[in-house]
């Protein structure tokens, strides 16, 4: 008897041993909507940098909304899907309008995001179109208001986070802007996935996919176990190594591209608080 797939059952590579857990299926099948919150914790610091270089990344169909970047150190914590554990973020993102055929709004394009676990990277990229790659990611450590991290790729730091929560940002109402937009419906993400194949240049996958900013969470959900989420403006700073490709064989070309931005100035930081139930199960594709 050969393998075969289970009708309705979600799988990810290597399929032949059976339907896979997720954060978006339970180990016995089924929509796995968290049975208590994920805790994560961000900091934020947002800078003005050249349009013309953001320009020069965006897919066809996006159009820049403003010349600014955010850089996010995000924790999570008791995550279900991982009996309760954690892992880090670093996000890289751009305000940005989606113009397509069907759809059009305003949005946060994240054309990079670096994670600390190789399975919440491996389903964020198949399943939800995340452009995630590896990195050691020091977690934000805070003392008397002062956080401070870092990340590196194979044993080169190429940045480095210190925010001030005591202090007050440079230009508030900017920053409201960007972090606090009403009209921000998501974040969008490109997903390409190539087609096996020499010479390896078609796609089997290439469309952009939205996750919506607010989660419609089933009916019947309890969401009175989640704390009230705390948010704080404040100020920060990034300090940038620009590695030759020696140091990071990989993803070199990414890191000087985050290094060449030409940095303007600092609109200011953010620290926030979250708690979730949210499994990112809206995530559709947008046209």
């Amino acid at each position: 008897m050969s393998f075969k797939f289970e009708e309705g059952k979600m799988y990810t590579m290597p399929v032949v041993f059976g339907p896979c857990v997720t954060p978006r299926q339970k180990p016995e099948g089924g929509r796995w909507v968290y049975d208590s919150p994920t805790k994560t914790t961000h900091y934020k610091v947002v800078c003005e940098v050249s349009a013309q270089c953001l320009e020069a990344i965006l897919p066809e169909k996006y159009a820049l909304l403003s010349p600014h970047v955010v850089i996010t150190f995000s924790e999570l914590e008791n995550i279900a899907w991982l009996q309760g554990g954690g892992y880090n973020i670093v996000h890289v993102e751009i305000p940005v309008w989606f113009k397509g055929e069907k759809d059009r709004f305003a949005a946060m394009f994240e054309p990079v995001l670096w994670e600390d676990v190789a399975d919440a990277i491996l389903t964020g990229r198949e399943q939800l179109g995340y452009s995630k790659i590896f990195g050691f990611i020091e977690t934000m450590k805070e003392e008397d208001g002062i956080a401070k991290g870092s990340i590196a790729s194979h044993k080169f730091t190429f940045l480095e986070m210190v925010v001030d929560v005591n202090a007050q940002p440079e230009d508030p109402e900017t920053l409201r802007l960007i972090l606090c937009n009403p009209e921000n419906k998501g974040k969008l993400h490109f997903k390409y996935v190539p087609r096996t194949g020499a010479p390896f240049t078609e796609a089997d996958a290439c469309y952009s996919v939205l996750g919506p900013a607010d989660w419609n969470p089933p009916a019947d959900m309890d969401q009175s176990d989640c704390p009230p989420a705390e948010s704080q403006f404040c100020r920060g700073r990034l300090v940038w190594h620009r590695p030759e490709w020696k140091d990071s064989p990989a993803h070199a070309r990414i890191i000087q591209f985050l290094c060449d931005m030409d940095f303007k100035r600092y609109v200011g930081a953010q620290k926030s608080v979250v708690y979730s139930h949210n499994d990112v199960y809206a995530q559709h594709i947008v046209e």
